[in-house]
């Protein structure tokens, strides 16, 4: 299987560091997870819950990752097996990231797909750096991303732009 991420260029290693010392939605603090999504442009919806665009990091790098299906190495959760209530919430509600600490400590499956938040009907892809089979997981591809498309980051725009602006003021 396929699956993107968008980190800063220093963070990009798959060893779930990121998510260990900031806990997310389906893990405490103390846990460490790798969040990937299933397209490029979901990693790029989940980015931007967290970034403004104009203030993106100008270091963002695109991973494409190939991710071992075979061997009954992952699972599929879905919405009609959450507990009532509104799992999409934020902050995300306790159960969640309890969820996301038993699967990394059962260490059964490699990787985990949960709805994503934003948009429920895709999914994003969990995985467990503790996991034996960890090591058959393959970055296929980096790239620079830009939310743009230029390659150009938002936020060289945006200097760009104040920049051009305060000099016609003066």
């Amino acid at each position: 299987m396929r699956v993107w991420r968008i980190a800063r260029r220093q963070y990009q290693a798959l060893d779930g560091e990121g998510a260990r010392l900031n806990g997310g939605r389906w893990n405490p603090a103390g846990i460490p997870v790798v969040y990937t999504s299933q397209s490029l442009s979901l990693a790029a919806l989940e980015l931007l819950v967290h970034v403004e665009p104009l203030l993106a990091p100008i270091d963002l790098v695109a991973s494409e990752i190939d991710v071992p299906e075979t061997d009954g190495l992952g699972a599929r959760v879905t919405v009609g097996q959450f507990p009532p209530g509104n799992w999409r919430d934020y902050p995300a509600q306790e159960w969640q990231a309890e969820l996301g600490t038993m699967w990394v400590a059962d260490a059964a499956f490699l990787w985990l797909a949960v709805p994503s938040a934003i948009v429920p009907q895709e999914y994003n892809v969990l995985l467990n750096p503790r996991h034996a089979a960890m090591a058959r997981v393959k970055v296929v591809s980096t790239r620079p991303f830009a939310f743009d498309g230029t390659g150009h980051t938002s936020s060289s725009i945006a200097k760009k732009t104040v920049r051009t602006s305060a000099s016609r003021c003066s």
